[in-house]
């Protein structure tokens, strides 16, 4: 259980180093959601190109990736937020993967050493992933997590495909298009230097973008005002963060609907320059499942399979 971590894991320096100009953030912040018109096709529609089983433990995915190099999969954690997809220092050393350039990641009062580009061949139910990793040191999730992560499957994946979860039936389905099933909301997702936001209201209030984090196995972390963050925005997941201040129940409105008694982490400042805070699975996990359309700039809740009580507005109220 990775019971140390209020949001999964949060990689936080700045990565330094020959054309390292990017950052991974290890535990991904929701990006704010929006309702737009019409999904890019309707429901059944769409081709499923690739479809594989997921483990769901602690709020957290696990996937299993095959390599070349060993016979028994890799655990692999599933992370929209990370920039970049993530090897574990440990497993790129036993698979005897040659390491890219040293670079410098510079943690909350620490600075570690890492590597890019490692080039990997590996791949999930016959879908190749990204070729190139970032190699630094996971065992500070690993011990967190009480089992090995040899990697993270970050934000350049999510690039490349629409990635439909779903949390019913622990599968994940790589689609030809997005599709809609009844009942679905379909919320504006941004994409923003390699992070993917939404925007959200709390408890009635104003819009505010937040990261698309399914690598939080919690349910928000909030900024309930402006605060500017304590720390630059170019900054790379290599330590796990604090945890909140204190803890609130929520109300959270993602288009049209309402998420009733969500658990809320209070943050002082902005985790990530110029958002207020991110969301993770235990929201997203309330849902049957959610697409993530990056290509289309779509969040699609499929709400088909969750309890829905309709609120005194318009909305539709998830408990």
């Amino acid at each position: 259980m990775c019971k140390v971590l209020p949001c999964g894991f949060v990689f936080t320096g700045a990565l330094r180093g020959p054309g390292a100009r990017f950052r991974a953030i290890c535990s991904s912040f929701i990006s704010a959601l929006f309702v737009v018109g019409c999904a890019r096709e309707a429901a059944g529609q769409s081709r499923v190109v690739s479809e594989f089983p997921v483990q769901f433990r602690d709020g957290l995915i696990w996937l299993d990736v095959k390599v070349p190099q060993s016979r028994q999969p890799l655990e692999f954690l599933l992370d929209s937020g990370a920039e970049v997809s993530v090897l574990n220092l440990r497993t790129a050393k036993r698979l005897h993967v040659r390491l890219g350039q040293p670079v410098a990641v510079e943690g909350v009062e620490t600075v570690s050493q890492g590597f890019w580009p490692q080039t990997l061949a590996a791949s999930i139910g016959g879908l190749e992933l990204p070729s190139e990793y970032l190699a630094v040191d996971l065992g500070q999730v690993s011990r967190a997590c009480r089992r090995a992560v040899d990697g993270l499957v970050g934000a350049d994946f999510f690039a490349r495909h629409v990635v439909r979860i779903d949390f019913a039936a622990r599968v994940v389905q790589v689609l030809e298009a997005a599709r809609l099933s009844p009942g679905s909301e379909i919320v504006r997702l941004e994409s923003r230097s390699g992070a993917m936001r939404i925007p959200i209201q709390v408890n009635d209030g104003a819009q505010q973008w937040v990261r698309l984090d399914t690598g939080c196995a919690t349910a928000l972390e909030w900024v309930p005002s402006a605060a500017p963050a304590d720390r630059p925005p170019n900054q790379i997941a290599v330590a796990l963060t604090g945890p909140s201040r204190s803890v609130i129940q929520t109300g959270v409105r993602l288009g049209k609907t309402e998420v009733a008694s969500v658990p809320t982490g209070l943050h002082a400042h902005e985790i990530f320059a110029g958002e207020s805070g991110l969301m993770g699975n235990g929201v997203l996990g309330r849902f049957a499942a959610v697409t993530i359309d990056v290509p289309g700039e779509h969040l699609i809740l499929d709400r088909s399979q969750v309890e829905a009580r309709p609120s005194p507005s318009t909305h539709t109220r998830y408990r």
